[in-house]
């Protein structure tokens, strides 16, 4: 088995961070995110304390079993990516990725309700920049808790981003059309499928949001974007939930949590729900792995306009499902 080695500094540039200004709705895309502090809370899974917290460089190595290429993986003795606060993949500026699932409001700085994890990707909730991470822990490591690092950070057609294309021939050397985040076509492979965007740390790629119709047969499929086989909860499940004697959730109502505020509030349906399994992911055929790989995929909601280089908010479980298809390992 072939290992992968992944660095990763903690600092989104060339790729941007989102805004100064917490939650999802600033308008700063283009300030660099070395270039001073920036109006963070202190912790996103602590006490929210408003203080200066600078982006700063990181120096972490992860060495992890290559499994691009692999169908037959085993999930035995699997641990929930929300077990412990860890990173669960890298993207390929060097952003650790961590799972949406936290202890504490975002906002608040309040423990989680027993039995309950805050959703910090759910916007009513979210301490999150627009491209979905933020600066945390005593290192202020710039970490993605979201994808909207897809639209927000890397660039689309929409926003491009010519320093982060610049920075490998793998993106700057070819395009669909204007997007040089998915593939041209090639060969039997029709055009639009996504790139490569991080590595999860179970050592399988991390691919935008574009699959193949087909699974395992590109040559008769078109791109499309995936979707999630995650779903929420119906009224009925959440109101049972409420009404629970021992560790209910907490309301919904006025000055109570939406739906979808907390990671239970989800559930899997079934496999063809959506077009990916629990783990968010697929076995599939592409033009990077053209013999077949198991892969996960960005997830986006469908979008209102029917262009096809439009997205959607981000959906659930947005990188990778509760649990990795393989355990992940780290030096």
């Amino acid at each position: 088995m072939s290992i992968l080695v992944i660095t990763t500094d903690g600092d989104p540039y060339p790729a941007k961070a989102g805004s100064t200004t917490r939650g999802p709705t600033g308008i700063n895309r283009t300030t660099p995110t070395n270039t001073g502090a920036r109006n963070f809370a202190d912790d996103i899974d602590g006490p929210d304390v408003e203080v200066n917290k600078r982006i700063e460089d990181q120096e972490k190595k992860y060495t992890i079993k290559y499994r691009a290429g692999d169908r037959n993986t085993s999930t035995n003795n699997a641990q929930s990516v929300y077990d412990n606060d860890e990173a669960i993949a890298v993207s390929v500026n060097g952003v650790a990725i961590y799972p949406p699932g936290v202890k504490h409001n975002p906002v608040s700085g309040n423990p989680a309700p027993l039995g309950y994890r805050f959703n910090a990707v759910h916007p009513n909730i979210s301490a999150l920049d627009e491209a979905g991470g933020r600066p945390e822990s005593n290192f202020n490591e710039y970490r993605y808790r979201s994808n909207s690092f897809y639209v927000e950070g890397f660039g689309t057609p929409i926003r491009p981003n010519a320093l982060f294309k610049n920075t490998s021939p793998y993106y700057s050397g070819s395009s669909f059309g204007n997007d040089y985040l998915r593939h041209p076509a090639v060969g039997d492979f029709p055009e639009g499928h996504s790139k490569i965007i991080g590595w999860a740390l179970d050592g399988h790629p991390i691919y935008g949001p574009y699959g193949y119709s087909n699974a395992l047969d590109p040559e008769n499929s078109t791109a499309i974007p995936m979707v999630s086989s995650w779903e929420k909860k119906s009224d009925e499940q959440i109101f049972l939930m409420v009404s629970k004697e021992l560790n209910p959730r907490p309301p919904t109502g006025v000055g109570g949590f939406s739906k979808g505020s907390f990671i239970e509030d989800y559930e899997y349906k079934v496999d063809g729900q959506g077009t990916l399994d629990q783990y968010n992911g697929r076995y599939c055929k592409t033009p990077d792995f053209k013999t077949g790989t198991y892969a996960y995929f960005l997830t986006f909601e469908p979008s209102s306009d029917s262009s096809s280089i439009t997205l959607g908010d981000p959906a659930y479980p947005y990188i990778i499902g509760e649990y990795t298809k393989e355990q992940r390992s780290s030096d």
